[in-house]
């Protein structure tokens, strides 16, 4: 009878444990590692080495007048864009590694999101922005924002949610 329940008890552990591991594995698969945000100095190399890229980026962005975001899992608004279009700037996202990939920030800004950490609220997006209206560094409730200047047009931002 000992032996028995010590089986059982064995299994029962062990099926405890699989399922635990595979629960693990299936949450790292859907919420990867992050990444951490570059240096400034790396990023300011990034853009000097791909600076075509981004510049084609803006240009495409600005000629797709109605998208807010292009990223390379989704976009705003939905279906704005052809497939083979997105196709376009899913590559250059890729060679750029821009995690979160374009937004308009209003005018002829455009935000390029290099990294973002965290959950919305209390997460953290780092990247450029491209001639924003008032790059200032400021504070809010909700968000800081830290603006370094790179060039006459380009910034690399910082944002923390609060």
């Amino acid at each position: 009878m000992g032996k028995k329940i010590l089986k059982f008890l064995l299994i029962g552990f062990f099926s405890i444990l699989f399922i635990f591991m595979c629960l693990v594995a299936l949450l790292w698969l859907i919420f990867p590692a992050e990444k951490d945000h570059l240096d400034d100095g790396v990023l300011t190399k990034n853009l000097e080495v791909n600076i075509d890229s981004y510049n084609k980026l803006i240009t495409m962005f600005h000629e797709d007048k109605n998208m807010s975001v292009i990223d390379d899992t989704w976009m705003r608004p939905e279906n704005g864009i052809s497939n083979q279009r997105w196709e376009e700037y899913k590559k250059l996202l890729t060679k750029l590694d821009l995690d979160d990939g374009v937004r308009s920030c209003g005018g002829e800004c455009v935000e390029f999101i290099s990294t973002s950490k965290g959950l919305l609220e209390a997460g953290s997006t780092k990247g450029y922005r491209y001639k924003p209206k008032n790059p200032m560094s400021f504070k809010s409730e909700e968000t800081v924002v830290d603006y370094k200047k790179i060039n006459e047009n380009w910034y690399i931002f910082y944002e923390v949610g609060r």
